[in-house]
């Protein structure tokens, strides 16, 4: 029971512990930066539809968030993806496909 209590409990992330009464942290440039959340979703070949349903769902395009999406799907190395072109039919978020290392940002896929 004591470890699922203590997974309850919220981890302070590097930026939160960085953070200043404000809430906010601060770059290498000392520029205020604001604090935001990741979601993650994962989901197999078969979770195209679900995606598209859940990304389609969203507030209209001119509420900010304040929210980073990161979609991690299974899929063979050998084959291209287009769910980046298929996100991006049903969001109205800037959607990237990655593939290299990138900054997370709020506000898009």
């Amino acid at each position: 029971m004591e470890n699922l209590e203590s997974a309850k409990k919220p981890r302070k992330s590097k930026l939160s512990s960085q953070a200043g009464s404000n809430g906010a942290s601060q770059d290498s440039a000392g520029q205020a930066k604001k604090n935001f959340l990741v979601v993650g979703i994962g989901a197999s070949a078969g979770g195209v539809t679900a995606l598209e349903k859940f990304f389609e769902s969203l507030p209209a395009p001119k509420t900010k968030l304040n929210i980073a999406f990161v979609v991690v799907t299974h899929l063979s190395p050998e084959n291209e993806s287009n769910l980046a072109s298929i996100i991006q039919n049903h969001t109205s978020l800037p959607v990237i496909q990655v593939t290299q290392k990138v900054l997370v940002k709020p506000d898009k896929v």
